[in-house]
This record gives structure tokens, sequence and C-alpha cells, in this order.
């Protein structure tokens, strides 16, 4: 088994399915959507604490490919 990415893993984290035995071994399209959406909020949040510049939400938004629709 490959080592899951950065965004992989972000996505694994939002799984909600089967919740009983844990999140499924790959995420679907539905969970990186989701987990997109959750990373460019963090970076935006971050962004405003920061003056609008953070090496960590920069990170944040190169992870998760797909731009979430509101």
């Amino acid at each position: 088994m490959t080592t899951p990415t950065p965004s992989d893993r972000l996505a694994l984290a939002l799984c909600r399915a089967n919740t009983d035995i844990g999140p499924c071994k790959r995420p679907c399209e539905d969970c990186r959507f989701l987990s997109a959406a959750v990373a460019h909020e963090i970076a935006t949040i971050l962004r405003e604490r920061h003056g609008g510049s953070s090496q960590t939400a920069d990170w944040l938004d190169a992870v998760n490919t797909c731009d979430p629709k509101p």
C-alpha cells in the first residue's frame, strides 16, 4: 500500500462512511470535495489572523487541487 497524500489524509479525516469500522481505504470524490472546502476555509482564517500572509495557508490551498463551489 502506498502512503496517502496530504489530500487523501484530509479527505479520509472527513469520511463519514461506515463509521463503525472506520473510514474508507480510499477517499471518494465527495470526501475530496468537502476536504478541499474545509482546507480553503482554514487557509482563509489563517490569512485573516496573520495579516494576509501565511505559509501554512498557502500549503493548505496547494494540497487540494479541486476548487470547491459554495
